[in-house]
């Protein structure tokens, strides 16, 4: 288990969810400096051993939730949140949007070795000949050339 000393301050904690269970849970507001946090690990899984917070003689013990990663038009996540799906073995997935009128001005194609689709790409193969090529005109109205014999 994992027991980390937490500062008697107010200005650390902020109660939450109070209309539930008021005075029983908190979030912590900013990091710590100890130690103990550098053994713990960033993804906590099922079986990982608890982790503890003591202040005075009260007891405290950490519930790992969602974490939410700023992902906006200003600031977006640079591989599409490609490396927190490859920490977690696919638990989370891609964070990243399609492009859009919305978010066209900004949107850029990563570069990042983590970076993922925010569709996947189709595991069908489609063979380009003349039929799918009247299809994809069909179905879109845009025109597709073949170039045979390069």
């Amino acid at each position: 288990k994992f027991v980390l000393d937490l500062p008697n301050d107010v200005n650390f904690f902020r109660e939450i969810d109070d209309h539930l269970a008021p005075q029983e849970m908190f979030i912590l507001l900013a990091g710590s400096n100890s130690p103990v946090c550098g053994t713990i690990p960033d993804i906590t899984e099922e079986g990982d051993p608890p982790v503890f917070g003591r202040l005075g003689d009260t007891w405290f013990i950490f519930d790992p939730r969602i974490v939410l990663d700023d992902n906006t038009v200003s600031s977006p996540i640079p591989d599409g949140g490609g490396s927190t799906e490859l920490a977690t073995g696919g638990d989370t997935l891609c964070s990243n949007a399609a492009r859009s009128f919305l978010n066209e001005e900004s949107c850029f194609l990563s570069t990042s070795s983590s970076a993922c689709g925010s569709i996947p790409a189709p595991e069908t193969l489609i063979p380009l000949d003349e039929e799918n090529l009247l299809n994809f005109l069909n179905l879109t109205g845009r025109y597709v050339y073949a170039v045979d014999k390069l």
